[in-house]
């Protein structure tokens, strides 16, 4: 008989006195200690109540073999209703302690462990709590050994907040194999997440098969990188219903997401005929917004949407099919004389009115099918579909308009559930924080926010960097989602150190920082000898950064970064992170610049940048060192609510041949060159020149990263103070936030 782990000082009487001593993640909705023990016993069975019921009983064998596999208790189950003297009874019943869905009572007793649900699936998450009770070290692949086992009496009862409780992990950009997302929905069920968001399809890759059109997969779910290199993949039918599978087991609903009518590219280079163009092209291997859409005049492509639409809903039995539609550019539409004579026989005026007939098109065929569709909150323009539920994701405010026109919405906005950007622009206390209900709404249109989701999009996610960027904050936004208020971050925080952060180690899980980029880098200028140190520093556990000067990529073999490494001459330098020997992120790109007289200045921001796009502090601008072309890279600092305007104070009078600001373009992100930059000049800081206004002759079409100095000559002019601008200007009718100010990001003022 294999002898089993006590859990010693981490779950004694003395600690079970208050009910934040025990450290359930999230946290139920009460706990009671009580006195005595359950002591597992050779003899202890598993008991099913009723015992006829199939979905009970895949619990209690859940429950039976972690057991096994983890603590090392053979406790197996017993059918009938005759309770041993040494018992974990698992019963459907009702009364009036256990009434919302999902709920659940957890009752540990001198000779009995009682989880009591009136549906099954709140039989399910009194296991994952039942779990969250043993030491963080009995999970994991090796647990200890050779000890009894006892567990304090307690009650808890508990009941979820919101039903919808999910994450969208988004494989189109990056290919997550299928023992990853087992490993996910592991992670997300532990923390009584339910929905498991999974988008399929994208513009760099489409990842589903569909028998019917065969080079959505033998065509689009490959791309040719820039090395030369071939990337993709895709998941066979089979394997997506062994996903959904696993994941109905553990109490999560896999909902798919196939994009439409944008985000469609690699779609469209498979099957061409269904643009508006018919041009073949490639793959993107860039981010951001696509001209290239389904031509949804055409017949035939409307028909194509709903042959893959009929392949998917028969291999996903979830309630809801995501449709997508966000970020559809309308170019391709009013450039197609077909599409317009189209518009006309319709009478439809534009092509937001067009997007609308399209969804609620799709809309009536899903519901034909006893399914429902959910959209993100670009669905709102136009006009919407009555049944379709809106993923409010630019703002909360959407999730408010949504609900008083009747919609049901799932709240996933930027601020606090884009998992995607570094922990210091979203830190866990702000996702802590997330309350998905806007103020102000009425009880009835408080009724309509399902829940929320966090959102992990992969432009910049691999398998490297995952854990890093998703735990904690997965954690805290299961408990914002679970836990009604009051909350306390505080306690939250307690529980998470004292117990999770090992039971996340003990599971494999390579935890990130709670509020610090994954790496932190601070630029020294060196006055006396005119170098530049960048200091890296790594905030993940067993990180090792190896770098390069010649522009070339950095590999395992290239030299080590250390902290003195010093850059005494002008150049490209790219720092690799490495964890297990694959990278955790992209090589990070900086140029170090040629000593100017503005580096180490003091620089006075009128407006401060964006949290999220803060650069390396208050000396971004005068650090001596510029980005690359990728704008969260941490080098560039972006406004979005104002405009720039930075006054450099070089010190002393100087005498300037010209000044040059840096900026950059991602249109594709909403990032557009400045309108108009101006420089102006003072002696004092008070009195100011007239300003010199610059414009640029780019694109704003030019969708890939790319920097544009402004440069203004001053021709030896003496200068202490310099006044600079730069304007927002508005994204163009081609864009698909038409009509709003673009972002202005900037790296660097150059005063040489």
């Amino acid at each position: 008989m294999r002898i089993l782990f006590l859990l010693g000082l981490l779950l004694t009487p003395t600690l079970l006195k208050a009910q934040g001593t025990v450290a359930v993640i999230p946290q139920p909705t009460s706990i009671t200690p009580e006195s005595g023990f359950f002591t597992f016993q050779p003899s202890t069975k598993i008991v099913v109540l009723p015992a006829g019921n199939k979905r009970a009983k895949e619990v209690a064998a859940f429950l039976r073999d972690w057991l096994n596999q983890q603590v090392g208790i053979r406790a197996s189950l017993q059918a009938g209703s005759r309770i041993p003297a040494s018992a974990i009874v698992l019963a459907l019943e009702r009364h009036d302690d256990i009434t919302a869905a999902e709920g659940y009572e957890l009752r540990i007793r001198n000779g009995q462990i009682r989880l009591s649900a009136s549906e099954e699936k709140g039989l399910f998450w009194a296991v994952q709590t039942l779990r969250q009770l043993f030491s963080p070290r009995i999970e994991g692949a090796n647990p200890p050994k050779n000890h009894p086992i006892s567990l304090p009496a307690v009650t808890i009862k508990d009941a979820p907040k919101f039903g919808w409780r999910g994450s969208l992990l988004d494989v189109g950009r990056h290919f997550f194999p299928v023992s990853f997302v087992k490993r996910y929905i592991d992670l997300l069920a532990q923390y009584k997440m339910n929905v498991l968001h999974w988008h399929l399809t994208e513009d760099q890759g489409w990842r589903i098969e569909i028998k019917k059109y065969p080079k959505l997969t033998e065509v689009g779910a490959w791309r040719t990188e820039a090395d030369g290199s071939r990337y993709g993949g895709f998941y066979t039918q089979q394997e997506i219903r062994e996903v959904v599978e696993y994941a109905r087991l553990r109490n999560i609903t896999v909902v798919p997401e196939i994009e439409m009518p944008g985000h469609s590219s690699a779609a469209l280079v498979a099957y061409p005929q269904f643009s508006c163009s018919g041009e073949t092209k490639t793959i993107p291997i860039t981010w951001g917004v696509f001209n290239d859409i389904y031509c949804v005049a055409k017949p035939e492509t409307m028909a194509f949407l709903k042959d893959v639409l009929d392949e998917v809903m028969r291999l996903f039995p979830s309630k809801f099919i995501h449709i997508g539609g966000d970020e559809a550019p309308k170019t391709a539409w009013n450039d197609s004389e077909l599409t317009q004579v189209f518009m006309r026989e319709k009478g439809l005026k534009n092509g937001e009115e067009l997007q609308s007939w399209f969804i609620k098109e799709i809309d009536a065929y899903v519901r034909s099918k006893g399914r429902a569709i959910i959209g993100w909150d670009e669905i709102l323009e136009g006009g919407l579909a009555s049944g379709a539920t809106v993923q409010a994701w630019r703002d909360i405010e959407h999730a408010r308009t949504a609900t008083k026109l009747g919609n049901y919405v799932i709240s996933s906005p930027t601020s606090h559930a884009y998992f995607d950007g570094q922990p210091d622009g979203l830190p866990l206390e702000k996702v802590y924080g997330f309350e998905p209900i806007p103020a102000g709404l009425t009880s009835e249109e408080a009724a309509r926010i399902l829940g929320g989701e966090a959102n992990i999009w992969t432009e910049y996610i691999t398998t490297a960097n995952f854990d890093a960027m998703v735990f904690p904050r997965l954690l805290a936004m299961s408990e914002a989602l679970w836990t009604k208020s009051p909350r306390s971050y505080a306690d939250f925080k307690a529980r998470l150190d004292r117990d999770h952060y090992l039971r996340l180690r003990q599971w494999g899980v390579q935890v990130g920082p709670e509020n610090r980029s994954l790496i932190t880098m601070k630029p020294v200028f060196d006055a006396a000898s005119g170098s530049i140190r960048v200091q890296v520093e790594a905030n993940v556990s067993g990180m090792a950064l190896h770098y390069t000067t010649d522009g070339s990529t950095p590999k395992p073999s290239s030299s080590r970064y250390t902290p003195e490494v010093v850059f005494d001459k002008p150049g490209d330098v790219l720092i690799l992170p490495l964890l297990n020997g694959e990278p955790l992120l992209r090589s990070v790109r900086f140029t170090v610049l040629e000593k100017h007289l503005a580096v180490g200045k003091k620089v006075t921001l009128t407006h401060p940048p964006s949290p999220r796009y803060t650069g390396m502090g208050d000396q971004t601008l005068t650090d001596g060192v510029q980005g690359s072309f990728t704008f969260n890279d941490g080098l560039w600092q972006g406004w979005g609510d104002q405009d720039f305007e930075a006054v450099v104070d070089l010190g002393t009078p100087q005498p300037i041949k010209d000044v040059a600001l840096s900026t950059l373009q991602v249109s594709g992100s909403w990032i557009l060159l400045p309108k108009e930059v101006t420089f102006s000049t003072s002696s004092d800081g008070k009195t100011w020149s007239m300003p010199a206004r610059l414009t640029h002759g780019e694109s704003p079409r030019k969708l890939e990263g790319f920097r544009y100095l402004f440069v203004q000559p001053f021709g030896g002019e003496s200068i202490r103070y310099l006044r600079v601008t730069a304007k927002r200007d508005t994204l163009p009718d081609w864009h698909n936030g038409r009509g709003t100010p673009a972002w202005v990001f900037i790296d660097e003022v150059v005063v040489r």
